[in-house]
């Protein structure tokens, strides 16, 4: 999934503060201790909105507020002027400067616009578009929980009703909301960082044990969080609207309850209670919007995918959201598409643990059209990938390829298109997927900036900059997370490849290893693994973007040429940009995207021969600055072959689950070396001193008429 930046305005009568935190504010010492333990750092929704108010962009019935809330949020954001600004999947550095803290006035809001798309809809569908958004708003709030959490959006019914209650609500968060301390702003595991999937008593070792655990009884960690009771007692939570025992669907009967524990090697067992209801007053108004928006579905698919997100939620069952998403990739071309899930573990420590995300939006056919006839000519355009048949799919199901414009997108962020089920690889490999890019959101999100970008190529760069983002969010999405195969063994001990025949690309041996009944590659490949797959995608797009089919499909036969340069130039810029996001203090990246981007850079900085140059210059305003050029010439000569060799390597590993091998070409390419011909660490002092606000995304709120 390609990332994005945080999106939110929300309908006035979700918020409720006895909803939303589910404890009373002026009591209960006990509670608010334990609801502040699983706080992390906070984004700065708050300053945002009152910004926006200021600029006359926003009026408070839109938003709910009223004056003694804006004077309270003013108030507190004059004495605390340090906002907490990460966005996306990155965590916040620890040792870097304040003014990366502060929230910038020339930051930009843009308006993802579906108003035209939303008024061809018939009255049914737009009240099933209406419910499904609900949803994803009440849904949406557990991202509060899991990972920014101490969100201050008052609300004027509760404002009124109690004054002193919010004001004492404020004074309990603004500190954590605000805070610049060290475990305050960096997500992970330990003493020194935070993470509401876990604990803060909570570490990796911590962690693995509990992953061991439920492997052992298949249990999917996606909808979980991991409390540490004791030292060899633990809690794992499943998310549902349903609270105490009963079973859990797919699961084993006996799953709630009290297990004990001897890991692999261990002297002693540990106690694991698997209890379900976490988020449960949330998830409750979620499955109550399914259960209005079933009125309104326009096809039996619709009616049983519901059904299984209702069970899904309800009762805290992957496999039933597993089942849920069997029916969603055959409900073809709907005029509203939707998806909820725990999806992708970017912030998970571990990499097992997912965010709770969902959207709704609606299908352009005209501009789907393209995109389906690059699936028409799939399993041709991926035979030109740099690893042999056997370590493609068997078949390509041909997914549905969607141009959506968004309603609502109801996460910590809004990415630019996803390839989902994107947690279930077995659905994905075996049975199909579905591939969508967000039109509305690219529309607004692809001009990102033109420095670092010399003065020669700037008009090209400006004139492309638009239609090649969507070409290589498109390749990325349905390409990159769409092809390669997974080599596993199903629970007869069958394996889906021959093992007789197919060797390792790199080593010409036989193939040794491969995935064991109930391993995934999310389990397979913790930590690191959500960034290695995004690599790959990333790979896989800068590599199949000069095909002369695809170049065709969209509309670029007569400027094919210079497409492909402004592909590979633009993603060398974004490769530098990401800088910013790795701290030199702990060599750790912050972010699973600007990770990959880097490891791409690195990789075709080592092919040499002149094909990609970073040049030290004196910027026109007499500061640091920093040109990148690429031979256009040698892409082909140069470039491919390099990118192609790393990309063969990642497949493999990847699909042969070799954990050693891929972390260990992965960790090097991520490393930030500064004894070389690029002096990487100056170059980030640069990209920081010039960096670009990253956009504000602001969503459509539906609301029903009275009498309608």
């Amino acid at each position: 999934m390609v990332p994005a930046v945080i999106s939110k305005t929300l309908p006035t009568d979700i918020l409720k503060k006895q909803e939303l935190m589910g404890w009373n504010s002026t009591n209960n010492t006990n509670q608010r201790k334990r609801y502040h333990e699983r706080r992390g750092a906070e984004r700065f929704f708050g300053y945002f909105m009152l910004l926006m108010i200021l600029e006359k962009r926003l009026n408070l019935d839109q938003i709910g507020l009223g004056p003694s809330e804006i004077s309270l949020i003013g108030q507190n954001i004059k004495s605390r002027t340090k906002i907490y600004s990460s966005t996306g999947d990155e965590m916040c550095d620890p040792a870097v400067s304040e003014d990366l803290h502060h929230v910038r006035p020339d930051t930009e809001f843009c308006l993802l616009e579906c108003s035209a798309a939303f008024n061809k809809l018939s009255q049914q569908e737009k009240k099933y578009a209406h419910y499904l958004s609900r949803a994803c708003w009440y849904g949406g709030l557990i991202v509060l929980y899991q990972e920014k959490f101490e969100r201050l959006v008052l609300e004027s019914e509760a404002g009124k009703n109690d004054p002193e209650g919010i004001a004492g609500l404020w004074n309990s968060l603004s500190y954590r909301m605000y805070s610049l301390e060290e475990r305050h702003r960096v997500l992970g595991l330990g003493p020194k960082c935070t993470s509401s999937y876990y604990s803060f008593t909570c570490d990796m070792d911590d962690a693995k044990l509990a992953q061991e655990f439920m492997l052992s009884k298949n249990l999917a960690a996606f909808n979980t969080r991991l409390i540490k009771k004791s030292l060899h007692e633990y809690e794992i939570r499943l998310a549902s609207s349903e609270t105490g025992d009963g079973v859990v669907p797919g699961c084993d009967k006996c799953l709630l309850g009290s297990h004990e524990f001897t890991a692999e090697g261990a002297d002693a067992p540990v106690t694991f209670h698997i209890t379900r209801g976490d988020y449960s007053k949330l998830l409750a108004k979620v499955v109550t919007c399914f259960e209005k928006a079933r009125e309104f579905a326009t096809t039996e698919a619709e009616s049983r995918m519901l059904d299984g997100y209702i069970v899904s939620f309800t009762t805290g069952s992957v496999p039933s959201h597993m089942d849920m998403a069997r029916i969603w990739i055959k409900n073809k071309s709907p005029a509203v598409e939707t998806f909820f899930a725990f999806l992708e573990s970017y912030r998970d420590p571990l990499g097992v643990r997912a965010e709770f995300e969902a959207f709704v939006g609606f299908v352009n056919k005209e501009r789907s059209a393209k995109y389906q006839e690059l699936v028409n000519n799939t399993e041709r355009l991926l035979k030109t990938l740099p690893w042999p048949a056997e370590y493609e799919m068997d078949k390509f199901l041909r997914p549905d390829t969607l141009s959506i414009d968004l309603l609502t997108y109801g996460a910590s962020g809004v990415p630019d298109g996803c390839n989902i089920p994107y947690s279930y690889d077995d659905i994905r490999q075996d049975e199909g997927f579905k591939n969508v890019t967000f039109f509305n959101k690219v529309n607004v999100d692809c001009y990102i900036g033109e420095t670092f970008i010399d003065d020669k190529d700037k008009d090209l760069y400006l004139k492309l900059m638009a239609p090649t983002y969507e070409l290589h969010v498109g390749l990325h999405e349905l390409f990159g997370h769409g092809s390669g195969k997974l080599f596993n063994e199903d629970f007869d001990g069958n394996l889906n490849f021959d093992i007789n025949t197919v060797r390792h690309t790199e080593t010409g041996e036989p193939i040794s290893s491969w995935y064991k009944p109930g391993e995934t590659w999310d389990t397979k490949f913790p930590s690191f693994g959500a960034s290695y797959e995004e690599c790959r995608a990333e790979c896989v797009a800068l590599y199949m973007i000069d095909n002369e089919d695809i170049l065709r499909i969209f509309d670029h036969e007569h400027d094919g040429d210079d497409v492909v340069y402004v592909v590979w130039l633009s993603l060398m810029r974004t490769s530098l940009l990401a800088l910013e996001f790795y701290t030199p203090e702990t060599t750790t990246w912050r972010s699973a995207h600007m990770r990959a981007w880097f490891v791409i850079l690195r990789v075709l900085l080592e092919a040499g021969q002149g094909f990609l140059e970073i040049s030290e210059i004196t910027g026109s305003d007499g500061n640091p600055d920093f040109v990148i050029r690429i031979d256009r010439q040698k892409i082909h000569t140069v470039g491919k072959p390099a990118l192609g060799n790393f990309l063969r390597k990642l497949q493999t590993y990847r699909a042969i689950g070799d954990f050693a091998e891929a972390k260990k070409i992965y960790d090097h390419y991520s490393e930030v070396p500064e004894d070389g011909d690029v002096k990487f660490l100056a170059l980030r002092d640069v990209v920081l001193a010039r960096r670009i606000p990253r956009k504000i995304f602001v969503q459509h709120n539906t609301v029903i008429d009275e009498g309608d």
